[in-house]
C-alpha cells in the first residue's frame, strides 16, 4: 500500500513557521523538495546529505539561506525509518 504524505504533518513538523515565510531563500525551497520526496522517494537520505554538505561548507551563511541554527533537528528533516 502506498502511503501519501499527509499535508498537515508538513505544519505540524515545524513547530513555528515564520522562517517559511521568506519563500525566497533556498531553505523555503529545500522543504518543498522534502515534502516532495516524502512522497515520490520515501528512502531518501536527501536531508542527512544536505546537513553533511552543509556542515562541511561552514563558510555558507545559513541563515542567508532562510535555515534556523536548529533546523535539522526539525521532525521534518528526520530520515524516516517507518517501513
Amino acid at each position: 500500500l502506498h502511503r501519501a504524505y499527509d499535508p498537515s504533518q508538513v505544519v505540524q513538523s515545524f513547530g513555528s513557521t515564520s522562517y517559511l515565510l521568506e519563500n525566497d531563500k533556498f531553505y523555503a525551497q529545500a522543504v518543498v523538495l522534502e515534502v516532495f520526496l516524502k512522497v515520490i522517494a520515501k528512502d531518501s537520505y536527501w536531508p542527512a546529505r544536505l546537513k553533511t554538505l552543509l556542515e562541511e561548507n561552514p563558510s555558507v551563511p545559513l541563515s542567508k539561506m532562510g535555515f534556523s541554527e536548529e533546523w535539522h533537528r526539525l521532525p521534518l528533516w528526520q530520515v524516516d525509518s517507518e517501513s
